[in-house]
């Protein structure tokens, strides 16, 4: 079986504002391939069948949306019936999108979350929330077909809109129905919100979340391919990365703001996250800045 990759210079090609909309009407049926970059699909007419290289086959209707991440995520659609999509690609890495206190939204964390098993997970929304999100997708699409100044401040703007819309219709069908992912979606935002915190600890999330120690541990990684204290290290070594990136705090002042109480500490464990010292991180942020 062959299969394609779609790269990101000839699909978005502009790392300096990787975002772009791509309005599938209708969708043809596509041979198995995978994206150098994600992507927000929002299918708004007809049905089809989306399959992955695993051998997974899930249907697909109007008011389903979902994210197809970047990587190793062959799929293709097929069993076409007036299949109409808007794709919406971008490149997290690149693009400049403060994701703020989003991740207290339970729905925000299950969407874009990726699990160890690497199936696709395909959410509905009602009707009059998809018709708010294709309003928002016009006015995204005319923004960036047109470019006039300021262009990109107000399409990032609206692609946070679409998000936002999304992510609190899925927050509202998770506390409705309790599903089973409303916990470690908590559990992400209450990382997200304590990540600095020196006495934060995986039993005072367990005691928060009013769960057994072996009940978390087991769930979170399930759900999201680590166990909490990996992903808290994630969150401090990222935090450090910005705090290294602009300006003038001492090495040690940014340990103990990213959560760590050592600083030696917190230089093994950046080198071992991000093959460089933090100050060679630094030094070498500093020059491609400059250039």
């Amino acid at each position: 079986m062959n299969f394609n990759t779609f790269s990101f210079e000839s699909r978005i090609g502009n790392k300096d504002f990787p975002l772009k909309l791509k309005r599938m009407a209708p969708q043809d049926p596509t041979e198995f391939h995978n994206h150098e970059f994600s992507e927000l699909v929002i299918v708004y007419k007809g049905k089809g069948v989306h399959y992955r290289g695993s051998g997974e086959a899930v249907p697909v209707a109007a008011g389903n949306v979902f994210i197809v991440p970047q990587g190793d995520f062959y799929h293709r659609y097929g069993d076409i019936n007036d299949l109409c999509l808007i794709n919406i690609l971008f490149e997290n890495r690149y693009l400049p999108m403060p994701l703020l206190d989003v991740f207290t939204m339970p729905g925000f964390n299950i969407l874009f979350n990726s699990r160890t098993d690497n199936s696709l997970r395909i959410f509905s929304i009602s009707s009059e929330e998809l018709s708010e999100l294709l309003l928002l997708a016009d006015k995204l699409e005319a923004q960036l077909n047109q470019r006039d100044p300021g262009y990109q401040f107000i399409s990032i703007s609206l692609f946070m809109q679409m998000i936002y819309s999304i992510s609190k219709s899925l927050s509202g069908r998770m506390e409705s129905t309790k599903s089973p992912g409303l916990s470690m979606s908590r559990a992400i935002g209450y990382l997200h919100r304590h990540f600095a915190e020196k006495e934060i600890s995986v039993e005072n999330l367990a005691a928060t979340l009013n769960m057994s120690m072996s009940s978390l541990l087991r769930h979170f990684r399930r759900q999201n391919g680590c166990s909490p204290k990996e992903y808290l290290l994630k969150l401090r070594i990222r935090c450090a990365c910005e705090m290294l990136l602009g300006g003038d705090l001492s090495i040690s002042e940014i340990a103990m703001k990213s959560g760590f109480e050592d600083s030696n500490y917190f230089s093994r464990q950046f080198r071992k996250s991000t093959g460089l010292s933090p100050r060679e991180f630094r030094e070498i942020s500093s020059r491609i800045v400059k250039t």
